[in-house]
């Protein structure tokens, strides 16, 4: 009796653990378009339908769950992350994390070290200048970077020399945005 009753309160534990441990996956926040917001607890992982991302949804912590498409929504907002949504495929979209924050934004398609989806190489940088989102590419790095920096003939120049090259993403929209920040 005491084997059965021992089983039974582990089985019970290890069931209130998991619900805890997929609970914790969930952030408090808000996802917009336009006039519409909606907000609630959200859950984003790798699943992707139609080349579209979805994201599981609850109007409050224990309410029933809901699947929206990503694409459906322009940014997700929280107290620990800002996400937007980068076009994927024929019509479809991803909801990826802001890296950087400045005059140009960098977003990154990376959650917890885990990538959603292959992308070409490392080619899996979005920026965004003005409204503008464009992925970073590789085969068209120094036309877009005087695109991106056309206001910054020093760092241009670094990179029509090879100085900074398409590895140094990163570092080159830190060292913009500082730029242009000691500026005003």
């Amino acid at each position: 009796m005491r084997r059965v009753l021992s089983v039974l309160i582990l089985t019970v534990i290890s069931f209130s653990g998991f619900s805890q441990m997929y609970k914790s996956y969930l952030l408090f926040g808000k996802m917009v378009k336009g006039r519409d917001i909606l907000t609630g607890y959200f859950r984003f992982d790798n699943e992707i339908v139609n080349q579209r991302q979805i994201v599981h949804y609850r109007e409050s912590w224990r309410g029933e769950e809901v699947k929206l498409y990503a694409n459906k929504y322009d940014y997700f907002e929280s107290d620990s992350i800002y996400m937007e949504t980068v076009p994927y495929g024929l019509g479809g979209g991803l909801m990826i994390p802001r890296i950087i924050n400045g005059k140009i934004q960098l977003f990154e398609v990376l959650i917890e070290g885990r990538y959603y989806l292959h992308f070409d190489g490392n080619e899996n940088i979005y920026a965004k200048k003005g409204g503008v989102k464009m992925r970073i590419r590789k085969s068209k790095f120094k036309k877009q970077m005087h695109e991106l920096l056309a206001d910054d003939p020093s760092l241009l120049e670094k990179i029509d020399n090879d100085e900074l090259k398409f590895e140094n993403i990163k570092e080159i929209i830190l060292a913009y945005n500082n730029n242009f920040a000691t500026q005003l």
